[in-house]
C-alpha cells in the first residue's frame, strides 16, 4: 500500500480527494522524481506537468507557516492526515531553500472590494439567515450594484407588501438611519421555489442570466417533521431550479448553497467533503411525484433511513444534487450547524423564530418546558447567525476568487473552538432567565434535563400532562375552554423531534472554516469576523434571552419590572408546591420504603458472598507485579484473602536477572516483611508466568498459556509505563500493545469472572471534570497501534505533538485510547476499570508510608528535602488528587469483586479519587511536607530544607535560574578547577526537566467525579470495610505526611531511622551555612550597590559623617535626622 493509500484509509478519505496546491511550477520542477510512493499512481505525469502551472498532490499551505514546519489546512484533510502529508512532503519533495522561493496566491482585493458592482441574487431572502445575509451585505459592502431577491405572494400579500415589510424589520433600523438609500438597492423578482421556472416572468430569467454575478441560495424548509413530498419539492426540487437557472447565467462568478452539517447524522465525524447520498436525487424527486400520500407515508421512515428527518434527508439528497453540477461554474457548499441568535450584529441577540434552541428557550423561560432528554456533557455545536453569515459571504468570496475546479464545502461550526456543552448552556441559562423573565408565563422556570429515556418520561408525565389535564379539568369545570392539554402534546412532539440531537453528538471537522480567516486582511477579518473564540457564552446567552423576549415574543423592555415582579409570586407559588407534594409523598412512603430497603439489605447480605469468601478458590492473574502498585495489590490479597488459591505473576527477564531471581527479589522486598514473619506459608500461592508484555503472545510457553485459559478466574492488568516522558512507540507498545496482548489472551479463558485495567483518572487532561464513564478517543486505537509500526523514528516523533495535542504527554493519550481499546472487549467478559488520581505513599498497609519509587510527589519531597529543589511553578490554593497507594488496591480488589458479582454488560469505571471527600491543597501539603523534613531531615543533603513554590511562571523562571543553575555552574566550576568530575550542572538540567513535565499537574485542577467508587464501600459489611478501606475522609494530613516523609527516608532513600541524631546536626550545620551564605550575598549585593550607585556613595559618606560629628559631640541627635 503506498503512503497516500494508507493515509486515505486512516482518515476515511478517498485518496483521490486530497486537495492540490497550486504554485507556479519553475521551482519544483527539479523534485518531481522524488514525489512520495504511491503519488504517481494518484496523479499521472500528465495531469502534473501539462501546464506552466503544477498541480502538486498535497495540501495547501500558508507560505510563512510551511517555512516554519507549520502546515495550515485548506480542504478537506482532517489534522491527523495533514500533519502525516505534510511531513512526508518536507521529508522527500521540498527543501527549506526552496520553500523560500515560493510565492502564495492570496486574494489582490479586499471582500467589500470584491462585492463593489456586483449584482446578487438571493433565495429564502425573508428566511432567518437570508434576513441577516442582506443586511450585512447592504452595510459592509455599500458599493454592491444590485441584489436581486425571490419573493412570492404569501397569506393575501403581493411581493411589495412583504418587501415593505421586509425592510420595516428591526433587523434593518441602522441602515433605516444610517443609510437608507442602500435599501434602494433591493430588486423583488416575484416567484416561488415551488413553481416551475421559479415562477418566474421571462424578462425577470432572462436579466438574471444575463446580468446576475453571484447566486446564495439560503431557501428551504427547515422543519424537521415536514412530509417527505413537502420537503423534497422545497428543499431538492427547489434546488435543482436554482441550478438550472444558474447554469445559463454567463457572469456567474460563485454559487453558494447554504447545506446544514448535520446532512449524514448517523456519521460521528463529518469532513468537510460531500457525502455520497443514499439514494440519486433524480430517483427521489420522480418517486415523490407519483405515489399517492398514504404510500409515501408508509414508505417515508424506510426511505429516509438512517436520517432522522425529512429535513437532514433532503438536504444530503441536495448536496449530491449540486456535486453533480461540479465543474461547469464555482460552487460552494456551507454547512452550518444549529444557527442561534445573533452575537454582536445586525443586533446583540437578535432572533425572529422560534425554531431549535430558541423554542426549547422561551419554553423553558415561561414553565412550559420542565423536562428534555438531553445529554448535558455532550457538546451543543451553536453557532450565532450573523457568524455563520460572515462564513457563506467569505466562502462564496473565497471560491470566486480561486475558481476551483472542486466543490467546496465548509462547516460552518465550533467543533473543537470554544466549546460549549447543553449542561453549561442550561446552567447560564437559569442564571440569566431570573434577569430577563418573560411577562407571560404558565409557571416559574425550573425542572432539569435527563440522561434517562425513563426518567425523562416519568417527569414528563407529572410535570406536562397531570398538571395540564389538572388545569383543563378546572377550565372545564369553570366552564372554560380547555388549551392546556393540546399545548403540552405539541411541546411533547416538538421535544420528541429535537432530543435526536441533544442526546447524540457529533464532531465537525472545520479547517476550512478555520482557514477562511487566513485568506483575508486583519481589517476584513474585523467587519467579517467569523472567528468562534471571541464568544463570551454567558454573556452571549443573556443577549440571547433578552432578544428572544424582545424581537420574538414582542415583549417591551419597559415591562421588565413587572416581569420580575411576576416571576418572584411564580417563585414563591411554586416553592409552596413543591413543598405540599414533596411532603405527602414523603409522609406517605417513608415507612413502606424504609421498611423495603432494610428487607433488601437483609437479603443482599445473605445472598452476596463476603469479599474474603468470593476469593475463596480464585486463581488470579497480575500484570505489573512488580510495580507499586503491583507488589501492595498482590500482598494484600495473600494477607487478607488467605483463601485464595493461586496468584500468577508474569514476570520477564530483566538486566540479565531471570524472571526466578526477579520472584525471589519481589518476595525479598521490604513490602512482604509482615507476611514474612508471620505468614510465610502464604507464598506458596504464587506461581511465576515467565513472559514479557512486550512480546507477540505475551512470550508465554503452551504449558503456560494452557493453564492460565484453564484456570484463571481474575485479571488485575496494572502493567504500564508512567514515565511521562517517554517516547510515544515505547508508551504504545507498553500501554496500548500490551494491553491489547493481555485482552486476547483473557478472551481465550475459560472460567473469567472479572477483568481489572488499572489506567488513570488523567486520561482527558483537557476536561476540567471528568465523570466515571468512557471518553471517545481522539483518534481509533487500532490505527494508532498500526501507525507505530510502520512510521519510522523521526516521522513519529514528527508527528506526536500534533497526536497528543490536547494531552499533556505520552502517558496520558496513551491510557485514554488504552480505554478505548479495552471498550472493545466489555461485551465478551465482564470489565472494570480503574481510574486512580496521583499514587502515593501507603496509609497504613502493608506499613505506614511504605514507597518504593521517586516517581511524582515523592520525587519533588525528596528534592526538596535534599536541598536540590528550591523554586516550583504550582497553583497553592488548588487541590491535590493524592490517593494513598493501600487505598487504590482495596479499590481494585473491591471493582473485582462488584464486577464478577454484577456480571454486567456495560464495562464500569471508577475513579480512585480524593474528590469530594478529602480536600488539601498544594500549599498545604508543601507546608507540612517542609516541617516533617526539617524535623526528620537526610543524611546527605546538598543544602538546607528551603525555597517555595511560584503561581507565576516567570517568578519560577527567575528564581530557577539563581537558585538551580547558577548554583549548580559555580559547584562544578570549582569542582573543575580542582580536577573533580563535574555533575551539578546534569543534575540540575534533569531536574528543571522533570519540574517542566509535572508543573501541568501542579498549575491545573480537576474534579473527579467518583460515585461508583464511593458505592464500593456500601456493598460490603463494616468488618470487611476496616480490612478492605477505601473511605479517606479520615485521613490525618499531618500524621500522613509524617509517615510519607518517614517512608521516603527509610524505604527509598535506605537511611537508618538510627542515624537520625546524626542527620539532624548536619541539619543544623547546613542551617548556619545556608544563613551564612545569605548574609553574605546581601552583603556582597549592597557592597555592589555602593560601590557602583554614586548617589548612594554620598548619602552614606553624609551618614558617616553626621554620626561622627554628633559622636564628637559637635551637633544635636535632630541634625541627624
Amino acid at each position: 500500500m503506498s503512503f497516500l493509500q494508507y493515509l486515505g484509509w486512516l482518515t476515511g478519505q478517498r485518496p483521490t480527494v486530497i486537495p492540490r496546491f497550486v504554485v507556479w511550477c519553475s521551482d519544483l520542477l527539479p523534485f518531481l522524481g522524488f514525489l512520495p510512493n504511491g503519488v504517481s499512481e494518484l496523479y499521472p505525469p500528465p495531469l502534473i506537468v501539462d501546464s506552466p502551472t503544477i498541480l502538486f498532490p498535497c495540501v495547501t499551505y500558508d507560505m510563512v507557516s510551511l517555512y516554519n514546519n507549520k502546515p495550515v489546512s485548506y480542504h478537506t484533510c482532517t489534522s491527523r492526515s495533514r500533519t502525516m502529508h505534510h511531513q512526508s512532503c518536507l521529508k522527500y519533495t521540498m527543501m527549506r531553500g526552496t520553500i523560500k522561493k515560493l510565492v502564495a496566491m492570496a486574494p489582490s482585493v479586499g471582500v467589500s472590494e470584491f462585492f463593489a458592482g456586483k449584482k446578487i441574487f438571493i433565495t429564502g431572502a425573508t428566511g432567518f439567515m437570508g434576513k441577516v445575509l442582506i443586511e450585512k451585505l447592504l452595510r459592509c459592502c455599500p458599493d454592491i450594484d444590485k441584489i436581486y431577491i425571490l419573493l412570492r405572494a404569501k397569506k393575501g400579500q403581493g411581493t411589495k407588501e412583504r418587501l415593505e415589510n421586509f425592510i420595516n424589520c428591526r433587523l434593518f433600523d441602522k441602515l433605516q438611519d444610517t443609510s437608507p438609500k442602500v435599501l434602494d438597492k433591493l430588486h423583488v423578482v416575484p416567484g416561488d421555489i415551488l413553481q416551475d421556472e421559479l415562477g418566474m416572468s421571462i424578462a425577470d430569467w432572462d436579466e438574471l442570466q444575463r446580468e446576475c454575478q453571484i447566486v446564495f441560495h439560503c431557501a428551504a424548509c427547515v422543519r424537521f417533521d415536514t412530509f417527505i413530498r413537502d420537503a423534497v419539492a422545497m428543499n431538492t426540487e427547489g434546488t435543482m431550479k436554482v441550478l438550472k437557472l444558474a447554469a445559463g447565467m454567463k457572469k456567474l462568478e460563485v454559487f453558494l448553497h447554504v447545506s446544514t452539517s448535520y446532512c449524514r447524522c448517523e456519521l460521528p465525524v463529518l469532513e468537510e467533503r460531500l457525502y455520497p447520498a443514499a439514494h440519486r436525487p433524480q430517483d427521489v424527486m420522480h418517486c415523490v411525484r407519483w405515489m399517492d400520500d398514504d404510500l409515501l407515508k408508509h414508505l417515508s421512515p424506510k426511505l429516509i433511513e438512517p436520517q432522522p428527518n425529512t429535513y437532514a434527508y433532503t438536504k444530503s439528497l441536495t448536496e449530491d444534487l449540486v456535486s453533480q453540477h461540479a465543474g461547469k461554474f464555482p460552487i460552494a457548499i456551507a454547512r452550518p450547524s444549529i444557527v442561534s441568535a445573533a452575537h454582536k450584529e445586525p443586533l446583540p441577540g437578535w432572533v425572529d423564530n422560534m425554531n431549535g434552541p430558541t423554542g426549547l428557550l422561551v419554553g423553558a423561560g415561561k414553565g412550559v418546558i420542565r423536562t428534555i432528554l438531553l445529554n448535558d456533557s455532550y457538546l451543543a455545536d451553536i453557532v450565532p447567525v450573523d457568524i455563520a453569515v460572515n462564513g457563506c459571504i467569505l466562502l462564496a468570496y473565497v471560491t470566486a476568487i480561486e475558481k476551483p475546479k472542486e466543490i467546496r464545502v465548509c462547516n460552518i461550526t465550533q467543533s473543537g473552538i470554544n466549546p460549549l456543552t447543553w449542561g453549561r448552556a442550561l446552567d447560564m441559562g437559569r442564571v440569566h432567565v431570573q434577569e430577563f423573565p418573560f411577562s407571560v408565563c404558565l409557571w416559574y422556570p425550573g425542572g432539569s434535563p435527563k440522561n434517562s429515556r425513563i426518567q425523562h418520561y416519568i417527569a414528563l408525565f407529572f410535570t406536562h400532562f397531570l398538571p395540564a389535564y389538572l388545569v383543563d379539568l378546572l377550565m372545564f369545570l369553570m366552564g372554560k375552554k380547555t388549551f392546556m392539554v393540546k399545548i403540552q402534546k405539541r411541546v411533547n412532539y416538538g421535544l420528541e423531534v429535537l432530543q435526536y440531537y441533544t442526546t447524540k453528538e457529533w464532531f465537525f471537522t472545520n479547517d476550512y472554516f478555520v482557514s477562511l480567516r487566513e485568506k483575508i486582511s486583519k481589517q476584513d477579518n474585523e467587519t467579517f469576523y467569523t472567528d468562534m473564540n471571541m464568544l463570551n457564552w454567558s454573556k452571549y446567552i443573556r443577549n440571547y434571552i433578552r432578544g428572544a423576549r424582545e424581537y420574538c415574543c414582542k415583549e417591551d423592555p419597559a415591562t421588565l419590572p413587572q416581569a420580575r415582579r411576576l416571576q418572584k409570586q411564580l417563585y414563591y407559588l411554586d416553592r409552596a408546591v413543591q413543598f405540599y407534594i414533596s411532603a405527602s409523598i414523603r409522609d406517605h412512603f417513608a415507612i413502606q420504603c424504609a421498611s423495603h430497603l432494610a428487607k433488601n439489605k437483609n437479603l443482599n447480605n445473605n445472598m452476596q458472598p463476603s469479599v474474603a469468601e468470593f476469593y475463596t478458590g480464585k486463581s488470579i492473574l497480575v500484570t505489573g507485579a512488580t510495580g507499586f502498585v503491583g507488589k501492595v495489590l498482590v500482598e494484600k490479597l495473600l494477607r487478607s484473602c488467605d483463601g485464595i488459591n493461586k496468584i500468577y505473576l508474569l514476570l520477564r527477564q530483566k538486566k540479565g536477572v531471570s524472571s526466578e531471581d526477579r520472584l525471589k527479589e519481589l518476595c525479598n522486598n521490604k513490602c512482604f516483611e509482615n507476611l514474612r514473619a508471620k505468614q510465610p506459608e502464604v507464598f506458596n500461592k504464587l506461581k511465576l508466568i515467565a513472559g514479557d508484555i512486550l512480546e507477540d503472545e505475551l512470550g508465554l510457553s503452551n504449558d503456560d498459556r494452557q493453564e492460565l485459559q484453564k484456570n484463571c478466574n481474575i485479571i488485575f492488568h496494572s502493567a504500564a509505563c508512567v514515565r511521562f516522558d517517554q517516547k510515544l512507540k515505547e508508551a504504545v507498545n507498553l500501554n496500548t500493545t500490551g494491553t491489547l496482548r493481555v485482552l486476547e489472551l483473557a478472551e481465550t479463558m475459560e472460567n473469567l469472572e472479572a477483568f481489572v485495567h488499572l489506567s488513570t483518572a488523567y486520561c482527558r487532561c483537557e476536561l476540567p471534570v471528568l465523570e466515571e464513564k468512557l471518553y471517545p478517543a481522539m483518534h481509533s486505537p487500532r490505527r494508532i497501534l498500526d501507525i507505530v509500526q510502520w512510521m519510522d523514528d523521526d516521522m513519529l516523533n514528527y508527528l506526536e505533538p500534533k497526536l497528543i495535542a490536547s494531552e499533556p504527554n505520552t502517558y496520558s493519550y496513551t491510557k485514554a485510547i488504552t480505554e478505548n481499546l479495552v471498550a472493545e472487549y466489555q461485551t465478551k467478559f465482564p470489565i472494570a476499570i480503574g481510574r486512580p488520581s496521583i499514587v502515593t505513599s501507603s496509609w497504613k498497609e502493608p506499613m505506614p508510608g511504605w514507597v518504593d519509587n521517586k516517581n511524582g510527589p515523592t520525587g519533588l519531597l525528596i528534592g526538596s528535602g535534599k536541598g536540590v529543589i528550591r523554586t516550583m511553578h504550582c497553583e497553592a490554593s488548588y487541590h491535590a488528587d493524592a490517593i494513598p497507594v493501600d487505598v487504590v488496591t482495596n479499590g481494585c480488589i473491591l471493582i473485582a469483586y462488584a464486577t464478577a458479582i454484577d456480571r454486567s454488560k456495560e464495562m464500569r469505571i471508577y475513579n480512585i479519587t480524593l474528590s469530594g471527600i478529602k480536600k488539601i491543597t498544594w500549599g498545604q501539603i508543601i507546608e507540612i511536607g517542609k516541617k516533617w523534613v526539617t524535623i526528620y531531615p537526610y543524611t546527605l543533603a546538598l543544602w538546607y530544607v528551603g525555597g517555595n513554590i511560584k503561581s507565576y511562571w516567570l517568578t519560577h523562571q527567575l528564581c530557577l535560574i539563581f537558585t538551580h543553575l547558577l548554583p549548580a555552574y559555580f559547584v562544578d566550576g570549582l569542582l573543575f578547577l580542582l580536577g573533580k568530575k563535574t555533575f551539578m550542572v546534569n543534575v540540575q538540567k534533569r531536574i528543571s526537566h522533570g519540574l517542566s513535565v509535572l508543573q501541568y499537574y501542579t498549575t491545573k485542577e480537576w474534579h473527579f467525579k467518583n460515585t461508583n467508587f464511593l458505592s464500593l464501600q456500601k456493598r460490603i459489611s463494616k468488618e470487611e470495610d476496616d480490612t478492605f478501606f477505601t473511605d479517606v475522609s479520615t485521613l490525618d494530613e499531618e500524621e500522613y505526611l509524617k509517615d510519607y516523609v518517614l517512608g521516603a527516608r527509610h524505604y527509598v532513600l535506605k537511611e537508618d531511622p538510627n542515624n537520625l541524631p546524626r542527620a539532624r546536626k548536619l541539619n543544623n550545620i547546613r542551617y548556619v551555612v545556608d544563613i551564612v551564605a545569605k548574609v553574605i550575598l546581601v552583603g556582597l549585593f549592597i557592597w555592589f550597590l555602593y560601590s557602583r550607585i554614586p548617589a548612594m556613595t554620598s548619602f552614606v559618606a553624609s551618614i558617616d559623617n553626621s554620626l561622627r560629628n554628633w559622636l564628637n559631640g559637635e551637633t544635636s541627635y535632630a541634625s541627624i535626622v
